[in-house]
């Protein structure tokens, strides 16, 4: 059963921390989390860009802007964890540059789960999703989206039958046993040969139809193969109508609306952390409203 033992969210003290400590407070509930992390990068303590700090900086300069940090985060985190008393709380302010700041936290840390913001438009850290999820080689990374709501009733798992994906079904099967009302559909994108590949009609419907009956046939093995349950959940083959794997599950979330997309990514070595999928990076770099949940 999978499992984030310890979660650190980074926060950039705008609106999306509310949703960001939301989303903490649901996958902490739900992946027997014992401890959580709140951080907030400054790049310069001496001149703050945020407004918050700003103004602190201006009519409360005798009081340290790493507490007055400190004191907005705890805020958040009273109302949101105040009642979970099972789960420990640090709260890290900290001055740098901050992706390479938070990258090097998380190595300080050893999270199994990082937790993020994923905006439409970029207006805080400056942190790029991409970069984030090919640097950390060893936690899962969890990108919340400003539009997501703060509830996952639908999972979309897309599946290419390797082990990554495996694992990230597994997750988001793991996810429904608490509760059985969440729905998880496995996407499996199909490429269909050219119209004009074959010379009449009939054969070109025909071999479609082959390469569909071959699809659902290789699910059914990856299934065993990973002794994954075989009910429970929806399988769907979608046409790589885009000849991009990545366009097609981008264009079939934008149109479904899931609560939820989790994907696997390839291991931990630095070579394999550089190639861990273009799939995945084109998807963690072309969402917009669904949060994207990356599995290692």
């Amino acid at each position: 059963m999978a499992n984030f033992p310890v979660i650190l969210t980074a926060l950039d003290l705008t609106e999306m921390d509310e949703k960001l400590m939301s989303y903490s407070h649901l996958f902490a509930n739900q992946f027997g989390t014992k401890k959580v992390y709140f951080t907030h990068i400054v790049p310069d303590f001496s001149s703050p860009d945020n407004k918050i700090l700003d103004f602190h900086k201006k009519f409360a300069p005798d009081q340290p802007l790493d507490e007055v940090v400190k004191a907005k985060i705890k805020e958040g985190v009273d109302e949101h964890f105040g009642k979970m008393t099972d789960i420990e709380i640090g709260i890290d302010t900290l001055e740098g540059r901050p992706y390479h700041q938070l990258v090097h936290w998380v190595g300080v840390k050893d999270p199994d789960l990082v937790v993020v913001g994923k905006k439409t438009e970029s207006t805080g850290s400056g942190i790029t999703a991409k970069r984030l999820a090919r640097n950390l080689k060893k936690a899962s990374v969890l990108f919340v989206t400003d539009t997501a709501k703060v509830e996952i009733k639908e999972v979309v798992v897309p599946v290419d039958y390797s082990e990554n994906s495996a694992r990230a079904l597994s997750t988001a099967l793991d996810m429904q046993l608490k509760h059985p009302d969440m729905k998880v559909k496995a996407l499996y994108v199909i490429d269909y040969p050219p119209t004009g590949f074959y010379l009449n009609r009939e054969e070109y419907q025909g071999f479609n139809k082959m390469l569909q009956e071959t699809a659902e046939t290789s699910f059914q093995e990856f299934l065993q193969t990973n002794n994954l349950p075989k009910k429970g959940f929806d399988f769907e083959i979608v046409e790589n109508s885009w000849h991009n794997i990545s366009g097609a599950i981008v264009e079939y979330l934008e149109k479904n609306k899931p609560d939820l997309c989790v994907v696997g990514a390839q291991g931990h070595s630095a070579f394999e952390s550089f190639l861990f999928g273009s799939v995945t990076e084109n998807l963690v770099s072309h969402i917009k409203n669904t949060p994207l949940l990356v599995v290692r």
